[in-house]
């Protein structure tokens, strides 16, 4: 996390997205993010890779749960999509992480129709 103005928190994202280690980006945007909306970056399979053992508290169990509500309560919205790039899961298994999230009411369902292209989970009112 950056804790500096707007414009020195871009500069910084903008010199990390640059970077490469190995030839390969050290972090790449994350998958899902609707058109028209701000980018967002996550570490790249190289940094991830590299950090596995300093990652694993993020990227399972209740680290995992508050990563993907952070980031639902910070777009505003969360797609399975979404879960599976910053997890580093499968989609279908992100779609049963939302749904357990669900369950606990965490989230709520973007639309009725609880399927198909462009399905998203927006917090739940607190």
């Amino acid at each position: 996390m950056l804790q500096r103005r707007e414009v020195e928190a871009e500069a910084a994202i903008d010199r990390l997205a640059g970077m490469t280690i190995r030839d390969e980006p050290a972090s790449v945007p994350v998958a899902g993010v609707p058109d028209g909306e701000p980018v967002a970056w996550r570490p790249s399979a190289v940094v991830r890779t590299m950090l596995h053992s300093r990652l694993q508290g993020v990227l399972t169990g209740a680290g995992r749960e508050r990563m993907i509500l952070d980031w639902a309560r910070a777009r505003g919205r969360v797609s399975s999509t979404e879960v599976a790039d910053l997890a580093g899961v499968a989609t279908n298994y992100a779609g049963k992480l939302l749904g357990h999230l669900e369950a606990q009411g965490y989230i709520s369902p973007g639309r009725a129709n609880r399927s198909g292209r462009g399905f998203f989970y927006r917090p739940a009112a607190v």
